[in-house]
């Protein structure tokens, strides 16, 4: 079949390039032609009502503000960005939309909904500038194709949906062949909302075993220690938590990120790192500091002990969700206070043997698709 995946769009973003290249690899490996829609990213129009209140927060309180941002931002980008769209140029099959109108119904046999949080109203708006309802195949309305949701993300364990969202949403929902979400509460949300039943699925980036993400990452640079600290919402706090479990563990931390945001520091510093170089934090890792639901499935592949700290702004649930099906609740903490500094943090066989039984589960999920009349 001709399978195009909708997921977020992919940009930057480790976590949400490699669970869509994920799924686009097990899929080519059942046969089929695979394609992941993307859209450009956009820079926003500059703003010309905020220049004063920039110029004013920049010179007058000497705040860290940059006055002419989006012009900046569109310049640097292709050079801050270059490895990670190097990767997404060398690996992911995309085709790259600036509308939904731009799909035609002999495009593709079958559309896969999945995964990520594309089932997040605020995020798909954000992501793809169009209604929410698309989220559910609106825009392939009377097309004689199959609809597919693959461990499709709400994000969060209460709706975000409006009444006419959910009202239209139940519309192009029945429509679908078979429907998966990725956490647990996603099941419920979808029953209380749109009166749809759906089952579970992992993570697509659960579905390639660990080798994969090894030989992928084999020819990037070793990493620089072996406490790999990768946090998305950075702060006072957990630098210094960082700093007391490299001090009481012994281990020297390290990290693979960088802002877009502009900074002082020369473009050449601020070039993000590869996924190539990212997936090698891993498995140079002795341990692993996150507040990323990715970095949390990356540690469990590369059974790297791992400390979750709750993100509830980017959807706590995904976190409890995961690490409470294979028995690793403990590994998230709500704060920093919540760290036990005795505890080793590990990934058990038991985890392992679960994390095995449930990818099967998903395989023979994606397997019936193609077979769904």
């Amino acid at each position: 079949m001709k399978i195009g995946i909708l997921t977020l769009p992919l940009h930057t973003n480790y976590g949400g390039i490699l669970q869509a290249y994920a799924l686009q690899t097990v899929l080519e490996r059942m046969g089929h032609e695979v394609k992941v829609l993307n859209s450009p990213i956009v820079f926003k129009k500059n703003a010309y009502w905020k220049y004063p209140i920039r110029f004013i927060k920049k010179f007058f309180f000497h705040k860290p503000t940059i006055v002419r941002y989006e012009s900046i931002l569109k310049e640097s980008y292709p050079i801050i960005a270059k490895n990670i769209l190097l990767f997404r140029e060398k690996k992911i099959k995309e085709r790259v939309i600036n509308s939904f109108d731009e799909i035609q119904e002999k495009d593709f046999d079958c559309i896969v909904v999945g995964s990520d949080q594309i089932w997040r109203p605020r995020y798909f708006r954000e992501g793809w500038k169009s209604n929410v309802i698309d989220a559910f195949l609106a825009f392939s309305n009377g097309w004689k194709i199959k609809r597919v949701a693959y461990a499709a993300s709400l994000g969060v364990d209460s709706c975000e949906f409006s009444e006419s969202e959910i009202a239209k949403g139940k519309e192009f929902l029945l429509h679908f062949d078979a429907i998966s979400v990725r956490e647990k509460s996603g099941i419920g949300l979808l029953k209380d909302c749109f009166g749809v039943d759906a089952i579970q699925n992992l993570d697509p980036t659960f579905l390639l075993d660990r080798t994969y993400y090894e030989e992928l990452a084999e020819n990037a640079s070793q990493s620089q220690g072996d406490l790999f600290c990768y946090i998305l919402d950075k702060s006072t706090e957990k630098k210094n938590f960082v700093e007391f479990v490299a001090k009481e563990r012994h281990f020297k931390p390290f990290t693979l990120t960088c802002s877009l945001d502009l900074s002082s520091e020369p473009i050449e510093k601020r070039i993000l790192p590869s996924v190539e170089s990212w997936l090698r934090g891993f498995m140079d890792a002795k341990f692993v500091i996150t507040d990323s639901f990715h970095a949390c499935v990356f540690s469990i592949i590369f059974r790297k002990p791992f400390v979750a700290i709750a993100n509830p702004e980017r959807g706590e649930s995904r976190f409890l969700s995961l690490l409470s099906a294979l028995h690793l609740e403990d590994n998230l903490i709500k704060s920093i206070d919540g760290y036990q500094p005795k505890k080793k943090y590990e990934v058990s066989e038991r985890s392992v043997q679960i994390l095995n039984e449930q990818r099967n589960k998903s395989l023979m999920y994606l397997n019936k698709m193609g077979a769904i009349k």
